[in-house]
């Protein structure tokens, strides 16, 4: 029997708001971020989940919080959800980007899955590890469904190789929404999609900022 993982990205980011290329930085939960949090625990107060996993940013474990709370589960952080590794990008905001690297982040607005940051990590790399951890985690929890809080880029290389397409294509694959839902089965090293980027919890506060890292 499968296991079913509902992941989520994080709320709304103060990096986010400012329009900044967060990456590993270490960046909190905006207002509207915390109350789409909220928004999340509530909505999931009574599906049945059996595991929390986040990546070990406080954007991503602020997130899950919420529901871990109602659920009384512990969070448990794991390194390897981690966003990408923004290596030089990190801390810059996008405009900067496009002036100081325009091949390399010219790339990655153009076809993402192709991308490296400069002095990080490749969009592959980030696919890699995320599915290991995704393998990892449903083989701590076979047939049981477990919450994982993750971030944009790394849900995303997971949606792409989801619909059975090569993490080079990625650029067919949108980012989801800050603090939305995606959710597969895992079974046999293989994974399913059974819903991408849910939003109804979020009805009247979503973010209109747009939907990157």
């Amino acid at each position: 029997m499968p296991t079913k993982l509902i992941i989520v990205r994080h709320g709304q980011s103060q990096a986010n708001v400012e329009k900044i290329y967060a990456a590993h930085l270490n960046t909190p939960l905006s207002s509207l971020g915390r109350e789409q949090a909220a928004r999340l625990g509530e909505y999931l107060k009574d599906t049945p989940i059996d595991a929390i996993y986040s990546s070990d940013l406080q954007r991503a474990h602020d997130t899950a919080a919420p529901t871990a709370k109602n659920h009384n589960l512990p969070i448990i952080d794991s390194k390897a959800l981690r966003e990408i590794d923004g290596g030089e990008w990190e801390g810059k905001n996008f405009e900067d980007l496009l002036r100081e690297y325009p091949e390399e982040y010219g790339l990655w607005l153009s076809d993402i899955g192709k991308s490296r940051t400069v002095g990080g990590e490749s969009v592959a790399q980030v696919s890699e590890r995320m599915m290991s951890e995704l393998s990892r985690i449903a083989a701590l929890h076979p047939e049981q469904t477990v919450l994982i809080a993750t971030h944009a880029l790394a849900l995303r290389t997971v949606c792409t190789i989801a619909s059975g397409l090569p993490i080079e294509r990625m650029k067919e694959i949108p980012f989801v929404s800050n603090a939305s839902i995606s959710t597969f089965l895992y079974e046999d090293g293989k994974l399913k999609v059974l819903t991408m980027d849910e939003t109804a919890h979020l009805e009247g506060i979503e973010s209109s900022l747009p939907k990157n890292v």
